[in-house]
């Protein structure tokens, strides 16, 4: 009964962590980043970035799977060249980072991104077809990136703005 109860615990704890959970914007990380866009101490900057950083390591942990749907969904940025999807419902204030998640794949590769972690080409096919105005609603894997200011993510200060590597898993227009 004992051995039973613990396979049984081990299981629903295994699938409570694969279990896609929503986007919602890490409020402090961004919070930190744009207080440090403004900060004119260098010792400072690195310090508030820091302490962003790791509250990103823990919302944006390699394996995480983000599903958006309904109210929030996912949107091509604009003027983005690359395999960028951006949460329709999180708008940057002042000096906030913008969030994009972005994917590989064979013919889009990234030096430290694992094969294995390539997107299916067919979804590729998918989000390359879509105009720009098309929403999606979609499910994002968060896949290591072993070059990155946290183990899954990248923040850029010139252009402020916070990329989180995935490989999207399910993707299609939004309502459909």
């Amino acid at each position: 009964m004992i051995r039973v109860c613990a396979s049984i615990f081990a299981c629903v704890a295994f699938l409570a962590a694969a279990a896609p959970i929503g986007f919602a914007p890490p409020t402090k990380a961004i919070a930190l980043i744009a207080e440090s866009v403004d900060e004119g101490c260098a010792v400072c900057v690195d310090d508030l970035r820091k302490k962003a950083f790791a509250d990103l390591a823990k919302a944006f942990a390699p394996g995480t799977m983000v599903k958006v749907q309904g109210g929030c969904v996912f949107v091509k940025p604009k003027g983005s060249t690359a395999n960028d999807l951006a949460p329709a419902c999180y708008a940057p204030g002042a000096n906030e980072p913008r969030i994009v998640f972005r994917f590989y794949t064979k013919g889009r590769r990234l030096a430290g991104i694992d094969a294995g972690d390539f997107t299916d080409r067919q979804i590729e096919r998918t989000y390359a077809r879509a105009p720009k105005s098309v929403r999606f609603d979609a499910t994002v894997r968060i896949i290591p990136y072993k070059y990155g200011d946290g183990p899954a993510f990248n923040y850029f200060a010139k252009e402020n703005s916070i990329v989180i590597h995935c490989a999207v898993v399910e993707l299609k227009a939004a309502g459909r």
